[in-house]
């Protein structure tokens, strides 16, 4: 079955974006994190074509021009893929017990393959369906520079953060179920068990939404104490 997943992490954009060029940190230090014990082998192969050797050795090089600030657009999609790494090493990590699987909701009617979007808007979830999939996650440049279409990463931050945990909260089972058969599925039985796996998705990503937006009771290389923003990894079949 075709399927996508969406990850989260806790991130102070600012703190992540000033390690930047100031060579804090050794590519070596991310790929030896025990952080990244479950994740290194999935992006070095995926970098490396099937070839851990290979994808290693991108990943390395990915990581230190990140550190380095010697940023190639050429080389977009390896800053994409190794974002993963980093953030696991010095952000909070959200889906270390679950994340947004996508199987059945990977694409419904008048949608993009993985994007909620219709359904999103179908639950006046305005500004969620706005932000969702949106790929506006730049790093590691500031910002208006050249990155990768996949892996997707979204950030949701400030406003935009607010607005969605106040959509979110109040949302309810209920008003799932009543969402019409014909934006879910093509039949009722299939509609039944893309509720489900919406409704999952959904009160995880209310739990990463209060996550990110709670005080942290210290700092740490890649989270502030108040501030910080939630980052998001859509991944998995394109």
């Amino acid at each position: 079955m075709s399927d996508r997943f969406v990850r989260g992490w806790k991130v102070s954009p600012e703190k992540l974006q000033a390690l930047v060029g100031k060579k804090q940190l050794e590519a070596k230090a991310v790929l030896e994190s025990r952080a990244n014990e479950e994740s290194l082998e999935e992006v070095v192969m995926t970098l490396g074509d099937e070839s851990e050797e290979e994808g290693t050795k991108i990943a390395g090089d990915a990581l230190a021009a990140i550190m380095g600030g010697e940023l190639n657009s050429d080389d977009a999609y390896a800053y994409g893929r190794v974002t993963e790494l980093l953030l696991n090493h010095i952000a909070k990590p959200l889906a270390a017990d679950d994340e947004i699987v996508m199987e059945l909701t990977y694409h419904v009617p008048g949608a993009e393959f993985g994007c909620w979007n219709p359904l999103l808007k179908a639950l006046k979830l305005r500004r969620l369906a706005k932000t969702w999939a949106r790929g506006n996650f730049a790093f590691p440049w500031a910002k208006g520079k050249p990155r990768s279409d996949w892996p997707a990463w979204t950030l949701i931050a400030g406003d935009d953060l607010e607005v969605v945990a106040a959509e979110l909260e109040p949302l309810t089972r209920k008003q799932l179920d009543a969402l019409p058969v014909a934006l879910l599925a093509h039949d009722e039985a299939d509609a039944a068990e893309t509720r489900d796996e919406l409704w999952e998705g959904l009160k995880t990503l209310r739990k990463w939404v209060k996550t990110a937006r709670r005080d942290e009771k210290k700092e740490r290389l890649g989270v502030a104490i108040q501030g910080n923003a939630l980052v998001l990894l859509m991944d998995g079949d394109q």
